[in-house]
């Protein structure tokens, strides 16, 4: 965001756009790659997007065929991740997320202004932070938001001790989990670096289950290192 205003800047001022962080230009027939930009630590500090300047419309029918029928918008809390998984491109910047009270309050916007009923978090880390997950669920609870809404999370971030807060997203809307398995194969999974065992996500797939959530999962097929049996171990976990 700080590097897409400080680039139109320049552009609009005729400025040297080697003083703009973050981006690569061609020069001539050579490319020019300026200073790294620095993350930004504090996603609070970013002003809520411009909603009236989007055709929301657009962006709730584009989804009608997945939510049935319902007025979905996508949104994210954070960046970054805790886990650097070799084949993902979310492993920078450290884990950051927005604050509950940050987040729930442009929700109950979107619900006022535009009808949105239900929300896709477009995060792959949600549940990394379950005090994060705890407050919005009980904030959309107390203030009877009445959501649906659909998650990811990696199958590492639940245990059995985690019964309670999938109850309490049972009951704050939640209706999918979303579990980027990867594999079946003990042998890939060390592979790619997902810091993740087949025990694992077959114990939190059961957990969500039990809870009363939908549970979706994918898979990545061709890893390296990946041979017959790996793919068979990966079909036999699908049909377990």
């Amino acid at each position: 965001e700080v590097t897409a205003v400080e680039l139109l800047h320049a552009l609009e001022q005729d400025e040297d756009l080697i003083n703009v962080k973050g981006i690569w230009y061609r020069e001539g027939d050579k490319y020019v790659r300026t200073l790294p930009r620095e993350y930004i630590p504090d996603l609070d500090a970013l002003p809520r997007p411009a909603y009236d300047l989007f055709d929301i419309e657009a962006y709730v029918d584009n989804w009608k065929s997945w939510s049935r029928n319902t007025r979905p918008i996508m949104m994210v809390t954070c960046r970054g991740c805790v886990v650097l998984c070799s084949f993902c491109y979310q492993g920078f910047g450290g884990f950051r997320q927005r604050s509950v009270e940050s987040f729930v309050e442009e929700v109950e916007f979107l619900v006022s202004e535009y009808g949105i009923d239900t929300i896709n978090f477009a995060d792959s880390t949600l549940m990394v932070n379950k005090k994060f997950v705890e407050g919005f669920c009980n904030e959309v609870i107390k203030r009877d938001l009445n959501l649906k809404w659909y998650c990811a999370s990696r199958v590492s971030d639940l245990s059995p001790k985690h019964g309670d807060l999938l109850r309490l997203m049972k009951a704050a809307g939640c209706r999918r989990l979303h579990f980027g398995v990867e594999s079946g194969s003990p042998k890939i999974l060390k592979g790619i670096k997902k810091g993740t065992t087949v025990e694992a996500a077959e114990q939190s797939i059961r957990m969500a289950r039990e809870s009363g959530i939908i549970v979706h999962t994918t898979y990545i097929y061709g890893l390296p290192g990946e041979n017959r049996q790996t793919l068979e171990e990966t079909a036999d976990f699908c049909r377990r």
